[in-house]
């Protein structure tokens, strides 16, 4: 199995933990009104990062009044009525707030999710594909709004001028592991801010920071982020579908996010 990951817009901008959270408690159990399908969605949000979504769901409109029985090559009555659905397809969706990315293992169902996340919340939801390139997202945006970096302690980083010893000798402190930051810029014009974001990126290819994330406005004052980590174009995980040719979705839940951690 492959999840591929795409950027999530709610209402012009990067989501908030306030509408991942709503989605986790406010989206519906069923869907019943999308299309022809029916679908069943468990959902939750772990470790105040990942936001799981697992969707039972099949076509509600096949039916036959007739069902062939193998074991004796005939056909009789369909025990199923018209009201009942099996829902034996699978369809996974994770949303990770460290990251601002999206990912799902069937790109197809991009649209189920705007709807559902859209009804949750009775916002504007777009799933976009993500940039591939830092070049690409330069050119795809008017300015800058914000940084947001991660920055781990380790024996790169910890030179006089660093910021972890800067905050030792501010605070007094002992060096801390672990550093988060965000900085606003405003809007800061893509061309004022390109020699800037070339510094972002060496700091990233020096192994001195374990996450940078740019957030920037388009033409039309749409938010796009990049992050310097996603470029993965998919993520394969190693499950094996049981007897009845399902995935065990909690196999799935637990090698995805060991993956994207």
């Amino acid at each position: 199995m492959r999840f591929k990951n795409f950027q999530l817009i709610i209402n012009q901008g990067i989501p908030t933990i306030e509408d991942i959270i709503n989605i986790s408690e406010n989206g519906s159990k069923f869907v019943k009104d999308y299309y022809s399908d029916w679908y069943e969605i468990q959902k939750t949000f772990l470790e105040d990062r990942f936001l799981w979504i697992y969707c039972q769901y099949n076509n509600a409109k096949l039916y036959r009044d007739v069902v062939l029985d193998g074991s004796r090559d005939v056909e009789e009555r369909n025990p199923r009525g018209k009201s009942q659905v099996e829902l034996y397809k699978q369809l996974f969706f994770c949303y990770d707030w460290k990251t601002k990315l999206f990912y799902t293992n069937n790109m197809d169902k991009r649209g189920f999710a705007q709807y559902y996340f859209s009804n949750a919340l009775s916002k504007d939801v777009e799933i976009k594909n993500i940039y591939t390139s830092l070049e690409e997202f330069q050119d795809s945006v008017k300015a800058i709004k914000q940084l947001k970096f991660v920055q781990e302690r380790n024996i790169q980083n910890l030179i006089q001028d660093s910021i972890f010893q800067q905050q030792v000798n501010i605070f007094g402190l002992d060096c801390p592991e672990k550093i988060t930051m965000q900085i606003d810029y405003g809007n800061t014009p893509i061309e004022q801010a390109k020699k800037a974001i070339q510094k972002f990126r060496q700091w990233k290819d020096s192994g001195n920071f374990e996450s940078i994330i740019l957030i920037g406005v388009d033409d039309t004052e749409v938010e796009q982020s990049f992050d310097f980590s996603s470029l993965i174009k998919s993520i394969p995980i190693e499950v094996l579908k049981n007897e009845n040719e399902r995935y065990d979705p909690e196999e799935v839940r637990v090698k995805f996010l060991n993956e994207i951690r």
